[in-house]
């Protein structure tokens, strides 16, 4: 997990305040401990820490320079065919073996259209210094985040909501709550689509999506957003099941595996052993209260006995998740209110300590397989239904006609903003 800040446009304001710099640099560490570097231009400041995971040396630290030194790559990821990448690209003199040295001379050779070539889970800004253009990129799945503030002077990203939210506030520009978007929020599940957040002036690259922004002219222009609609053969299901283990390994170090016991993620372990991969599992259960608790060891203890994998067994007691909560709610990508987000902080401050810094899990696939009722629903109508939270306006201090208007209002956006993204790839 790397971290990126940058703004660009008219930053003279900000040139004056090193501190405000400072504070990013500070609020991003946890991110990537391994390295801060920041680039500083004429109308560009442009800031990456790093966690080293595929190539430790600091040649590959980011910013990262093309050859030509026409581009400038900070990304937040990892590219799981890169190598394959390298094949393509026909280059013999390579400087590190980081997929981020691939971006940037894949970009360097093919313009920004090689960006459609990457797989993996990123999010990626390219600067090409030349032209004085950056260009932002987000996964099609959605993994890695990266939210922005435009207007008419500069635009301002980074991959932390809160820390964005931190820097406009010092910069005096207005970071209310928009209403409508937290009702809607709190309708849905804690959901919100992309573009939109919590607050008013703060979007969300969404999932696909290729902006560029002309800092000259501080123009921002959504360039493209694809959907990919692919179908496969059941029959081959395993096979693309098994590359996409391979391309995730890391074969030259260990990994942890987040492991309840359930289908999902022991078979994601049988298979990466299967590849050739040291795997060290992780699980965890909650300590009892009032007579009651809720414990996955046992099932994951069963997987692990079959597999010879270690297992690290963690307990969170109340204590603990109080404490974590702040913590937990302040260091996360997004807007999760989903208490596992507690359980994931405690069992990755225990998976760090054992100096691992890559886990696999099985999450996700519940919604690729259609494991929840609401993919199966006959319409948009019915979908609706299963993603609103069951009692809201119960709970809810607000006018329940406020409320039905927001939802009604709520709805036919997100309905728009799905079907609008239903298209022939590109």
């Amino acid at each position: 997990m790397c971290g990126i800040f940058g703004i660009f446009g008219n930053i003279h304001e900000f040139e004056k305040k090193p501190e405000l710099i400072s504070d990013i640099k500070s609020d991003l560490m946890h991110r990537g401990p391994d390295s801060q570097k920041i680039i500083h231009l004429d109308g560009s400041i442009l800031l990456s820490t790093r966690l080293s995971i595929q190539d430790k040396s600091h040649k590959s630290n980011m910013p990262f320079e093309s050859n030509d030194k026409k581009w400038l790559l900070a990304f937040n990821g990892e590219i799981t065919n890169h190598k394959l990448l390298r094949k393509e690209i026909d280059k013999n003199d390579w400087k590190t073996n980081s997929d981020t040295e691939t971006i940037i001379e894949g970009i360097s050779k093919d313009g920004i259209s090689f960006l459609n070539k990457i797989e993996g889970m990123f999010s990626i800004v390219a600067l090409n210094v030349i032209d004085n253009v950056v260009y932002i990129y987000r996964d099609y799945p959605g993994i890695k985040p990266l939210y922005y503030y435009d207007n008419n002077e500069f635009i301002v990203f980074s991959s932390e909501f809160p820390t964005l939210v931190r820097f406009l506030q010092k910069v005096n520009i207005p970071t209310e709550l928009s209403k409508d978007t937290l009702l809607e929020y709190l309708i849905y599940r804690n959901t919100i689509i992309e573009p939109y957040t919590l607050v008013d002036k703060i979007k969300k690259v969404s999932p696909g999506q290729l902006l560029k922004y002309d800092i000259e002219k501080r123009n921002l222009s959504d360039i493209s957003i694809h959907i990919y609609s692919q179908t496969t053969e059941e029959s081959n299901l395993d096979n693309i099941f098994n590359q996409a283990i391979k391309d995730n390994i890391q074969s030259d170090q260990k990994m942890g595996m987040l492991l309840s016991g359930g289908v999902d993620s022991s078979t994601v372990l049988a298979k990466s052993l299967e590849n050739g991969a040291e795997i060290e599992a992780f699980t965890l259960r909650y300590s009892d209260f009032q007579n009651s608790t809720f414990s996955e060891i046992p099932f994951s203890e069963f997987v692990c006995n079959h597999l010879n994998v270690n297992l690290n067994k963690i307990i969170l007691n109340e204590e603990d998740f109080i404490s974590l909560i702040p913590i937990s709610i302040g260091e996360q990508d997004g807007n999760s209110m989903d208490p596992t987000i507690i359980a994931y902080n405690k069992i990755g401050k225990v998976v760090r300590s054992k100096n691992i810094k890559t886990v696999l899990s099985g999450t996700g696939s519940d919604e690729i397989f259609g494991s929840y009722e609401w993919l199966h629903a006959k319409d948009f109508t019915e979908f609706d239904e299963w993603m609103q939270l069951p009692f809201i306006k119960e709970f809810i201090n607000i006018n329940s006609m406020d409320i039905d208007v927001i939802h009604e209002k709520a709805k036919n956006k997100r309905k728009k903003l799905i079907f609008s993204q239903v298209q022939t790839p590109v």
